[in-house]
């Protein structure tokens, strides 16, 4: 008794697994393609390290005193800069795949998505000053602001790092949407156009 109860339990255990595995053939899997995920991916770090100066020569009636005048007032601070760019994924899109398996990726302009310097690198600002003067800590501010500002038109108008950028974003997109063509089986060809 107990091994016809057994040999039921298996017979209806193989059927309902011959089952299971022969309708999920006949199913077509249709990718998803979740360019949210990838997000943080899609940047380009690069760092810049630089010397920072700020410079106010002495006032008009004592200039003869060079540095030593009233209202000369130097200072140097030497940091690294990070700049990160990247692509804004809310303007991605993914059409596809058509009938012959072209996925295609519609991606805007690399651009800088942050600026900034790190803390840890920044140098104590040597400064120099004449008499009775003194380089502020609202001077030492505004120093470091004017040269975010610097870091920032440098990477705006380095047209090669924004090519690379958007190279690394493509290919990231790349690998992403094979990898999803993989996962259902598919073999996908990727094409890129500009977004407007």
């Amino acid at each position: 008794m107990k091994k016809r109860i057994i040999s039921i339990v298996l017979t209806i255990g193989v059927l309902v697994s011959g089952l299971c595995f022969f309708t999920g053939c006949s199913k077509k899997v249709e990718p998803t393609f979740e360019v949210k995920a990838i997000s943080e991916l899609a940047t380009l770090r690069c760092y810049y390290h630089n010397v920072g100066e700020l410079r106010k020569d002495a006032k008009k009636w004592n200039k003869f005193l060079g540095k030593h005048g009233y209202g000369y007032k130097k200072a140097w601070i030497e940091y690294t800069g990070i700049v990160t760019l990247g692509i804004d994924v809310n303007k991605v899109t993914i059409d596809g795949p058509d009938e012959n398996n072209v996925v295609t990726i519609t991606i805007p302009e690399a651009e800088i998505q942050s600026i900034d310097l790190d803390e840890d690198s920044m140098s104590d600002p040597y400064t120099e000053s004449g008499i009775l003067t003194k380089v502020t800590t609202e001077e030492k501010t505004e120093l470091v602001a004017a040269e975010q500002e610097k870091m920032k038109e440098t990477a705006e108008a380095d047209e090669n790092l924004k090519n690379r950028a958007e190279e690394r974003a493509k290919k990231l997109l790349e690998n992403y949407v094979i990898n999803v063509g993989n996962s259902v089986g598919q073999t996908y060809t990727v094409e890129f156009k500009k977004a407007e």
